[in-house]
């Protein structure tokens, strides 16, 4: 009876596990799998290439492209949202450049079982 009942928790237990990947699994598109940096030099009085855009994008590349510009006085900051491959609103050449590196990157391809 002992062995019976551990053998019904250990299904019970798989079951879990099943619901558990299947919901990974689903996750998987949506999460942040494609990342491009490009480091560049905003402004002639400031050297180095302190000033960055990075894209982060999922499998469908819709995401995110923050960009971060160094000046003496301070930095800015700004984020625009990437919805398949395409910025919304008008993208800095950087900026285009951060989400074409990160779309040059393969997704993280669906879990087969």
């Amino acid at each position: 009876a002992g062995l019976l009942a551990r053998v019904d928790e250990q299904g019970d237990a798989g079951r879990r596990a099943d619901e558990r990947l299947a919901a990974i699994d689903a996750a998987i598109p949506r999460a942040l799998s494609r990342v491009g940096l490009v480091q560049f030099q905003a402004f002639e009085d400031v050297g180095g290439g302190q000033s960055s855009a990075l894209a982060l994008l999922d499998a469908s590349g819709s995401g995110v492209v923050m960009t971060a510009l160094h000046a003496r006085a301070g930095t800015r900051i700004y984020v625009k949202r990437v919805i398949d491959g395409r910025g919304e609103g008008v993208l800095g050449e950087e900026e285009s450049q951060a989400i074409a590196a990160a779309l040059a990157q393969a997704a993280y391809p669906s879990a087969t079982r």
